[in-house]
């Protein structure tokens, strides 16, 4: 017997062109207006996630500016970060702005959204991804300082993925 390993059929990124783009936030925004009353739940753990957010961005943003300046290979020139549908109802559900397309449109891309200077998205219009990962300099710095900000990044990243988790869960219970 042959078994026969189809290539996914799932795209990569998801809603990489701008007509997928603005279908998966249209619907997603249709659905978000129509199941107001039950997704109460789930905005409240959306606003948490927000807060949660506004205490660990300060950390990341102060990590990314001791690393990123002087290394000579940034992660954000070769990295294939994409929005999720995580992204995507945190940004719906907060009301954040959203960014005019995904980050790239296929995985041989360079993400749109990267200057010069860093990245032209606020850090909480940007997928997850671009705040969780932390390079092998970050962590060095995580790893061998003692101040309590340092000490409390990877809890705290670990904390908002569950929490990103969670937000999942709860709106597609809500809305089915």
């Amino acid at each position: 017997m042959v078994i026969s390993l189809k290539k996914s059929t799932i795209p990569y990124p998801p809603w990489g062109t701008r007509e997928l783009w603005i279908e998966a936030n249209s619907t997603l925004h249709y659905i978000i207006k129509n199941h107001h009353k039950e997704l109460q739940k789930t905005r409240a753990i959306a606003e948490r996630l927000h807060a949660e957010y506004q205490l660990l961005f300060p950390a990341i943003e102060n990590l990314s500016a001791t690393t990123c300046p002087k290394c000579k290979n940034p992660c954000c020139l070769h990295a294939k970060p994409y929005f999720d549908f995580r992204d995507l109802i945190y940004l719906h559900l907060t009301n954040k702005q959203l960014p005019e397309m995904q980050t790239i449109a296929d995985s041989s891309d360079q993400c749109r959204y990267i200057t010069p200077t860093g990245c032209s998205l606020n850090r909480s219009q940007r997928p997850w991804i671009c705040t969780w990962y932390i390079c092998p300099s970050q962590l060095t710095i995580i790893t061998t300082e003692s101040s309590t900000t340092s000490l409390q990044i990877p809890l705290m990243i670990s904390k908002t993925k569950k929490m990103r988790y969670k937000l999942e869960k709860i709106f597609l219970q809500s809305v089915s």
